[in-house]
């Protein structure tokens, strides 16, 4: 009701069944019982909505944080939750119990990788919003935790195929085309912000002495961009405008990655001067930008972060000028959109009185993340 505006004070409205629904989640988590599959993916769909709520709508990072938190919390009490499943068992027949040997039986036996595909995009959310002021990182959890089932690249790959393992032979073969044509791009934007929580990582580590340099993380993004200079040459050369969503999705894949490499730069390389990638990845970014723009203006919700980098990078004012417009126009839109724009206007401010010298934008950020 609240984003679609549908009634007056929807957001009071909004904001009531919310706390309606965090109260009523919270005495659920509180009683005690068994856990079954069912209640794993109706936890993590309701803890990614709230999540996603205060992301989006929020006022406050330490209401988010504190929900991240709650994520940490059901992962340290019940480990059993996330296990490596193996896919290959999703070839039996349906109904087939698989953990038996001999004859297949008709015990039911539910495949889904449904709370592996919340829980990454949690894990997205807080890579995100790190640089916003989250002052733990449920990433560096996961990493840190031991199970292979919480890794983040485990998720991704279960991510990619729970559809298909959920609906079985329901799933339409127009579905399953398309998720075979948006493979790569996905895994290029999960690689984005693998990246974006590590050079984060970086440079909070950074200021305590105990980082890692930030050459292997250039390396790394050279690699990357190897491994999928396909993408790299579609997003340049084609339109803007498809039938299939699969170009859009590798246009916010690209973009994302190449807002990486220009951050890279600004949080770990200061006072180094930008080299080519950093020329190509502006010049993307702007290519792509417009080229959303012009198939449809909505399209521009999902590249904010870009957006941001390419406006502080660019020395052409009439680019300048346009990426600002747009910064401005989604502003309303997103609460992160808020943040990427006052960064923006703050990195500006500093560089206009410094005659076009970069402003420290690590240091900028740092500030405000410290006045959390």
């Amino acid at each position: 009701m609240h984003r679609n505006g549908l009634i007056v004070r929807s957001q009071d409205h909004g904001r009531y069944h919310y706390s309606q629904a965090v109260k009523e989640f919270r005495q659920l988590l509180e009683t005690p019982r068994q856990v079954s599959l069912d209640d794993v993916e109706t936890v993590f769909a309701t803890v990614f909505l709230m999540i996603a709520w205060e992301w989006q709508f929020g006022h406050s990072v330490r209401h988010l944080q504190l929900h991240l938190q709650g994520v940490r919390s059901l992962l340290e009490t019940h480990p059993q939750l996330f296990r490596i499943k193996d896919v290959n068992d999703m070839f039996f027949p349906p109904g087939s119990d698989t953990s038996t040997s001999g004859p297949v039986t008709m015990a039911k036996v539910k495949g889904s990788f449904i709370p592996e595909q919340f829980l990454l995009w949690i894990l997205y959310i807080d890579a995100s919003c790190r640089p916003i002021g989250l002052t733990e990182s449920l990433n560096d959890y996961v990493a840190q935790s031991g199970n292979p089932a919480l890794q983040p690249d485990h998720l991704h790959r279960c991510a990619r195929l729970w559809g298909r393992c959920f609906w079985g032979e329901q799933y339409p073969d127009e579905e399953v085309l398309d998720d075979i044509e948006n493979y790569r791009a996905l895994e290029l934007l999960h690689a984005g912000f693998c990246l974006r929580h590590r050079t984060w990582k970086a440079l909070i580590e950074s200021v305590a002495g105990t980082a890692e340099s930030a050459e292997p993380l250039f390396r790394e993004i050279l690699n990357i961009r190897e491994k999928f200079s396909d993408l790299f040459i579609t997003a340049r050369f084609a339109g803007s405008v498809s039938a299939r969503r699969t170009l859009n999705t590798i246009y916010v894949a690209v973009s994302s990655f190449y807002s990486q490499v220009l951050l890279h730069r600004r949080l770990l390389c200061v006072d180094a001067l930008p080299l080519g990638i950093h020329q190509q990845a502006i010049a993307g970014i702007i290519d792509i930008c417009q080229k959303q723009f012009w198939s449809d203006p909505k399209l521009l919700r999902r590249l904010h972060f870009p957006l941001l980098m390419a406006v502080i990078e660019t020395n052409d004012m009439t680019y300048q000028r346009w990426l600002r417009e747009r910064l401005w126009e989604l502003r309303d839109f997103h609460s992160e959109f808020v943040w990427a724009h006052d960064v923006a206007e703050q990195i500006l401010a500093r560089q206009d009185v410094s005659q076009g010298r970069y402003a420290n934008l690590a240091e900028l950020l740092l500030k405000r993340f410290h006045a959390q």
